[in-house]
């Protein structure tokens, strides 16, 4: 039976939202949050967690215990996104058609957010702002990494010890345990299939006793299908991507240098040099200092590349014969433009164990590789996405307007109908998603490198 003219937008809406949770990834996999009422883009959210505390070993007959007042780390989620797109509906369109209409454009709706929007998170996790002297790291993207390799430091296929790996960093193993449920891995394409390879011999034996392990034999991982692995509900996304390789030094005799060797052991920061801490630790917490080193690199009668070169957020490489291979983000470039330039990162190896400063020595060399996949894993509440709704058209406007929201993701799709065109006897719909995310705890997360 046709669908009513007064149906139309709502059927609309809610074709569009059942499509886009399907397909969007990262929204599934976030902890979401709606309130009712007007908004606009660029509103802030106020959000905040308690800071951790740490018991005393107290003998109240030496000191007495100290009373102090709960305190609290806060935050914003700003809604930077409104997703929009428009169409024309046509008055010589038969009746008939309503039905097919709602299918195959809630389908595009849905398509034409949920690809920017997942792109969007996912840069959450990639995107670190230049700072200047001490810095409390909190809602920040994760600096933790585990890493795919090969031989000589090269980047192998993802495997079933790397995810392994992201599930004991978020176990832990750098002093901060995440709750076992609710961790999620998003996986780049490329990952994710040579994931699916790497597995299927174990998920094999299991199949008989395991449906989802048959069935996941059988028809593959799609993108967007969660499927549980080691701990880690994972998943594949064409919106993981890499990093691009540059190089590290500005133009000298003989061309640019891919490579900077490390001139001098690595110092710890802290004292005078710029302090990186948590947070949410209280002071004098054995677990305050984010353990940032600080590398100086030989660039002799040479600077760092000052365009198209490093830059805070980058991924390094450190590499060196019989040694270790690390990693780090880049969090602070210092004196760039000088022939000793420094770089402060947090140091880990391929398991993603934090590394001491003493660990670094002038045998290494450093690089901003070029890496196919930077996978994501994280604690669910990681991720903090807010869904708000704009003003709808006023009721002297003409416009006709339906908002409906998702109970699963707390998604909000908006359709505004109206200007009609006597000339083509059509009339103009538009749709909206005002959305905004941010990360809670740079310790809840962790960067997974593969081919």
């Amino acid at each position: 039976m046709p669908i009513s003219e007064a149906l139309i937008q709502k059927n609309l809406a809610a074709a569009a939202l059942t499509q886009l949770n399907k397909i969007a990834v990262f929204p599934r996999a976030a902890v979401t949050n709606y309130e009712a009422g007007n908004f606009q883009r660029d509103d802030r959210v106020k959000v905040r967690r308690p800071k951790r505390r740490q018991a005393i070993n107290l003998n109240p007959r030496v000191t007495p215990l100290t009373l102090t007042e709960g305190e609290f780390f806060s935050g914003d989620v700003v809604l930077d996104r409104l997703w929009a797109d428009g169409f024309k509906t046509y008055g010589s369109d038969p009746t008939q058609s309503l039905e097919m209409y709602i299918r195959e454009t809630g389908s595009q709706m849905a398509d034409g957010i949920a690809t920017p929007n997942d792109i969007y998170l996912y840069s959450k996790f990639r995107t670190h702002a230049a700072t200047t002297g001490t810095v409390e790291l909190g809602m920040n993207a994760p600096i933790q990494i585990v890493a795919s390799l090969g031989s000589g430091g090269a980047f192998a296929d993802y495997n079933a010890a790397t995810h392994r790996a992201a599930a004991t960093v978020l176990d832990g193993i750098n002093g901060f345990e995440n709750p076992p449920e609710n961790r999620y891995a998003i996986l780049s394409t490329a990952a994710k299939g040579a994931f699916l390879g790497d597995t299927t011999l174990i998920d094999g034996f299991a199949s008989a006793l395991n449906l989802a392990s048959g069935s996941l034999i059988q028809t593959g991982m799609p993108n967007g299908l969660f499927v549980d692995r080691y701990g880690l509900q994972t998943a594949g996304s064409s919106s993981v991507t890499g990093q691009s390789a540059k190089n590290m030094l500005a133009a000298a005799v003989g061309g640019t240098a891919v490579t900077a060797a490390v001139s001098a052991s690595a110092a710890a920061v802290s004292g005078s040099d710029p302090l990186f801490t948590y947070a949410d630790e209280a002071t004098g917490s054995s677990y305050k200092s984010a353990g940032a080193v600080q590398i100086t690199l030989t660039a002799t009668a040479t600077t760092l590349l000052s365009s198209g070169g490093p830059a805070v957020g980058d991924i390094v490489r450190l590499t060196g014969s019989n040694l270790p291979t690390l990693f780090g983000v880049i969090l602070r470039i210092i004196d760039g433009a000088t022939a000793a330039p420094k770089l402060v990162i947090v140091p880990f190896n391929a398991k993603g164990v934090r590394q001491p400063a003493a660990a670094i020595t002038t045998s290494y060399v450093v690089d901003i590789p070029d890496i196919p996949s930077v996978n994501v894993a994280y604690h669910q509440e990681m991720l903090l996405i807010a869904n708000r709704a704009i003003r709808e058209p006023s009721a002297g406007s003409g416009a006709l307007a339906t908002t409906l929201r998702s109970e699963q993701t707390n998604q909000v799709i908006q359709i505004f109908r109206g200007q009609y065109d006597l000339t083509t006897v059509s009339e103009g719909q538009a749709y909206y998603m005002l959305t905004g995310a941010a990360l809670s705890d740079v310790r809840k997360g962790v960067l997974m490198l593969s081919l």
